[in-house]
């Protein structure tokens, strides 16, 4: 595989992750006259502070995600691949992705978090974090599930 970007004379950034900051940079260098390359292991920017509507079942998990070759569609100098940062030569200025390298001029890590659980295994174990739309929809159907069961006991 590879990256697949013709580099041209503006200077290249590179954002990797495409949550809030991530997208609000790439927007926010719209007419800047640089190349931006948004990279993210999914190919769809979700909403996070909705997240909580998709467990409870309040709405469904396509009205908080959104494609970014949608919401970029008509950007020039701008480019979404699919990948995952793997290694980054500060010296040479290069990432190193799962499809290939890619050098850059800025470099933007806006990879998010994970949940922490502060070395509580047990928790970190039983409990079911909500931080993505998959983990969401893992709660909604655990919930629908045992409502489901709840209403067939007799006491």
């Amino acid at each position: 595989m590879s990256i697949n970007i013709q580099r041209n004379q503006k200077k290249r950034v590179v954002i990797v992750g495409g949550g809030l900051g991530g997208l609000r940079l790439a927007e926010d260098l719209h007419g800047s006259g640089m190349q931006v390359v948004l990279i993210d292991k999914n190919n769809f920017h979700q909403f996070p502070p909705l997240i909580y509507q998709i467990a409870s079942a309040g709405i469904d998990p396509s009205s908080i995600s959104f494609p970014f070759r949608q919401i970029f569609r008509k950007r020039k100098d701008f480019y979404f691949r699919m990948a995952e940062a793997r290694m980054v030569d500060t010296d040479k200025k290069i990432l190193q992705t799962s499809i290939g390298k890619i050098d850059y001029d800025y470099l933007v890590l806006a990879a998010g978090a994970t949940t922490n659980f502060f070395g509580n295994k047990n928790i970190e174990e039983w409990a079911i974090p909500m931080k993505t739309v998959p983990e969401a929809m893992g709660l909604r159907n655990a919930l629908l599930s045992n409502f489901e069961r709840a209403l067939t006991c007799a006491t």
